[in-house]
């Protein structure tokens, strides 16, 4: 009788074990997204941002583009009555784009507008910032990983902001800039992500 009891237990622990074996966590899921994204060289992506300005609401359909260390891209595709227009970093200047083959290049200019829409923007913040918290949906590693972080210069219209990134694909499903009352200001929806890609110089000019 011991010896079944015995034998029992052992196919019991036995079991536990071994369905824990492979189960990914919060931490693991974690420590994926700080591989793919911490030293992030490149992307492209299609977004859909929304912008609440607290009496109206605005979307627009627009592609990004990112090359390390410093150039980003934006540009509008729609509404038709703004498509073509949008902006590009290079270093310490800023050239926006009209959509009507009209451009001004501005030098020493930092436009909130790009933190509020760009990942790598996000991700570079995140990691150098005390201020920042994670969490998970579901159960073990959930479905969804949300991490948040405080913005510098605790501006009240910019004052926080979310990233959801998938747990299966490691993709950025949305990211939302909240104000000081946690309103959502500004929030993207990734459509198409690609990450560490070739960029065409000429998205940047």
């Amino acid at each position: 009788m011991k010896k079944s009891i015995t034998a029992l237990l052992c196919a019991a622990i036995l079991m536990t074990s071994l369905s824990g074996c492979g189960a990914k966590t919060a931490h693991d899921s974690y420590k994926e997204i700080y591989k793919r994204y911490n030293d992030i060289q490149s992307f492209s992506a299609t977004v859909e941002i929304t912008a609440d300005n607290r009496q109206t609401q605005n979307v627009y359909l627009a592609e990004q583009y990112y090359k390390a260390p410093d150039k980003f891209a934006m540009t509008v595709l729609q509404p038709q009555s703004v498509s073509g227009s949008g902006y590009v970093f290079e270093g310490g200047k800023v050239l926006v784009k009209s959509g009507f083959g009209h451009g001004e290049e501005f030098e020493g200019l930092s436009v909130s507008e790009r933190s509020s829409v760009a990942i790598s923007d996000f991700f570079a913040e995140y990691y150098k910032s005390e201020e920042t918290f994670i969490q998970t949906d579901g159960k073990l590693a959930g479905d969804t990983t949300c991490m948040t972080c405080f913005l510098p210069g605790k501006n009240e219209r910019r004052y926080m902001q979310s990233l959801w990134i998938d747990n299966k694909t490691y993709l950025p499903l949305k990211m939302i800039t909240y104000d000081i009352k946690e309103n959502p200001v500004v929030t993207v929806v990734f459509k198409e992500f690609e990450r560490n890609c070739e960029i065409d110089q000429q998205k940047f000019e």
